[in-house]
């Protein structure tokens, strides 16, 4: 028997898992290339990291 409860942990779980695959595939595009800048605390940033 699934409670509302269970269903409602599977739909944020299917979203978030929606999310983190999006995710990645916009910033595999990026990978091996892209510009690279210096953030306030001069640490790198790139443009995959603006991006997303």
């Amino acid at each position: 028997m699934v409670t509302s409860k269970d269903q409602g942990i599977e739909d944020l779980t299917q979203f978030a898992m929606e999310v983190i695959r999006s995710s990645g595939e916009k910033a595999l595009t990026y990978y091996g290339r892209g510009d690279t800048d210096v953030k306030f605390d001069e640490e790198l940033v790139t443009e995959a990291e603006l991006s997303l």
